[in-house]
């Protein structure tokens, strides 16, 4: 399955907040999805969504091999560079720009280059 096709039944089966708690805990990974009746309190969808919204992905992609894309590139690319933008033109450190986007210090240096010269 294609990974913005992923990415789509995930929004449309547990919402976007929960599908970024999906892709922020394995983006990047290719993660096996259990039957529902195989999924374990300590699986890491259930410490991640919890048991309900598991079991809904469990049957959703029961025994599949699903590759997520990092958790970045899921749509909020765009959105992380606006908010390197304005965290920079608000005169914050590239530390507190790492601290709340989560990119390397290196890319937000990179892009304050690209988009404020």
């Amino acid at each position: 399955m294609a990974m913005n096709k992923i990415v789509h039944t995930l929004r449309e089966l547990v919402g976007e907040a929960n599908t970024r708690k999906i892709l922020d805990a394995r983006g990047g990974q290719e993660v096996y999805i259990p039957i529902p009746d195989n999924l374990t309190p300590d699986h890491w969808l259930v410490e991640t969504l919890g048991r309900e919204l598991a079991m809904t992905v469990c049957g959703r992609f029961q025994k599949e091999r699903l590759s997520l894309p990092m958790g970045h590139a899921a749509g909020t690319r765009n959105a992380l560079h606006r908010k390197v933008v304005d965290m920079s033109l608000e005169g914050r450190s590239v530390n507190l720009i790492v601290e709340a986007t989560g990119l390397h210090a290196r890319t937000i240096r990179r892009l304050r280059t690209r988009y404020l010269g």
